[in-house]
């Protein structure tokens, strides 16, 4: 229960976890679930066969405020403060899995709304590294200050609507000393290549 809303979340425990074996929360786009995107992905397996603790939250569809208009999202990208059930939800996740597995290095992967989400998640928690795909900084221009850099792999079609925010963000990362990999997948839309570079982005942001 965060905030007065029960919010669920999906493990997927390796069969013999080390002791402060990697965690990866991850979450999903908008209007999908952690069962669905598990199954149509395979990330969530190919983590948890690499002996990572992955953690897979349930957004939560609702009205939410972007900048000067409002959408129906699963997460809300767009407000740091703790009031905010989506960053507490990530908070409660991490100190569960501490208490459960021990504080084992912690990553980020988030696609499309997940990715707008995973992007502000990872800067405001002590992350090694993070893959965004079809997605980029969801505040251009904010002053993220994490609280050291990592590494940040960006997954994007080039005929994606949010691709030259993918570069600019890219951009800002390299600038602010953050190790960035801009992986452009050449004629894709929004979303449908997620597959397929799990491996590659997996071993860039340290993940091995």
């Amino acid at each position: 229960n965060v905030n007065g809303q029960d919010r669920a979340v999906r493990f997927e425990v390796p069969a013999n976890p080390r002791p402060n074996a990697p965690r990866v929360i991850v979450f999903h786009g908008n209007g999908d679930n952690p069962g669905n995107f598990c199954a149509t992905t395979n990330l969530c397996r190919f983590l948890r066969d690499r002996g990572a603790l992955v953690a897979v939250p349930a957004g939560r569809m609702r009205t939410i405020q972007v900048g000067d208009q409002q959408a129906e999202l699963a997460w809300n990208a767009y407000d740091v403060q703790p009031s905010n059930e989506d960053v507490s939800l990530v908070s409660a996740v991490i100190n569960e899995t501490n208490q459960r597995c021990g504080g084992g290095p912690l990553f980020v992967w988030g696609h499309s709304q997940g990715g707008y989400f995973g992007f502000m998640a990872a800067m405001i928690n002590d992350v090694q590294g993070a893959v965004i795909g079809a997605a980029s900084d969801p505040m251009p221009g904010y002053p993220w200050e994490p609280t050291r850099a990592f590494a940040v792999a960006l997954l994007i079609g080039t005929r994606d609507f949010n691709i030259e925010g993918a570069r600019s963000t890219a951009q800002r990362l390299m600038g602010a000393g953050h190790p960035v990999e801009l992986r452009e997948i050449e004629g894709a839309e929004h979303g449908g290549y997620l597959t397929g570079h799990d491996a590659e982005l997996a071993d860039f942001i340290g993940l091995r």
